[in-house]
């Protein structure tokens, strides 16, 4: 009976060691992709050193309409998958919508622009708007064994709120 009860309580310590285990790797993963995105809210240009593949530039630059956009994410955290090679950090990115800001600046009528660099300032002053659309990004982040992100078309487009998308759709002739 002695030998069941030991028996028990190894197997019943070793699963909640895995347990934890598992738990604690869910929580790293959370906790490197929140650093990133607060990072990259933040415009820090140092935010490159949480991607991975990116060993000689670890700077990102925030320009223009990037920069507005950066400032604009919210995001949630809904799960996290852990794998032998690779995790994934399922997250609710929401950001300006792009393309419903870009199809409305070029739509309107009554708009005054001489020059693509007003065409660039009539954009970012839209952008900054109280009440500018916003779209939800469902991404999942990919992490690589030393806890790096994978920059994705998938990020990339949440984090430029749809940018790659919209550009992607408009020159395969498939604007939505």
């Amino acid at each position: 009976m002695r030998k069941t009860i030991k028996k028990y309580l190894l197997i019943g310590g070793l699963s909640i060691f895995l347990l934890c285990a598992c738990s604690s790797k869910e929580k790293q993963c959370q906790e490197k992709v929140k650093a990133f995105l607060m990072a990259y809210q933040e415009q820090d240009i140092n935010c490159g050193k949480y991607l991975a593949g990116n060993q000689e530039v670890e700077t990102v630059q925030f320009e223009g309409f990037q920069a507005i956009l950066a400032e604009s994410i919210k995001f949630e955290i809904e799960s996290v998958e852990v794998n032998e090679d690779y995790d994934i950090v399922n997250v609710v990115i929401t950001n300006v919508d792009f393309g419903r800001v870009y199809d409305g600046l070029v739509s309107s009528e009554d708009l005054q622009i001489d020059t693509t660099g007003d065409i660039i300032l009539e954009l970012e002053k839209r952008l900054r708007e109280k009440d500018v659309p916003k779209r939800e990004f469902e991404v999942s982040i990919k992490m690589d064994k030393e806890q790096k992100i994978e920059m994705t078309s998938e990020l990339s487009n949440a984090l430029l709120g749809g940018y790659t998308q919209y550009i992607y759709e408009l020159t395969e002739g498939g604007v939505k």
